[in-house]
């Protein structure tokens, strides 16, 4: 729900076929604890060798950091390319 709810408010249907969508997601088990692990995914695509997951995330354990590291890392892999990240977080969206 909120992926599409991303698609639909943030860009038009020009620029969904002008920029390449990757979605990028992120998580957190035992979010805010002291045994917390933080990791991400990203999704460019059937069978494209960019889809990774289960990375782990560097310092703080935390959701929020998972779902921002994931954002970076698209832009990373990328270079270049015009993408349209996709993300199912609201404060990664508005940072």
């Amino acid at each position: 729900m909120a992926f599409e709810f991303a698609r639909s408010k943030m860009y038009t249907e020009y620029q969904r076929q002008k920029f390449k969508e990757v979605f990028a997601d992120g998580g957190c088990w035992a979010n805010g604890k002291r045994n917390a692990l933080a990791g991400f995914r990203l999704d460019f695509g059937s069978g494209d060798p960019r889809n990774v997951c289960g990375v782990p995330v560097f310092g703080k354990q935390t959701n929020n950091r998972a779902h921002a590291c994931s954002v970076l890392a698209a832009i990373e892999l990328t270079g270049s390319d015009n993408i349209a990240v996709i993300t199912a977080s609201e404060i990664t969206v508005r940072t």
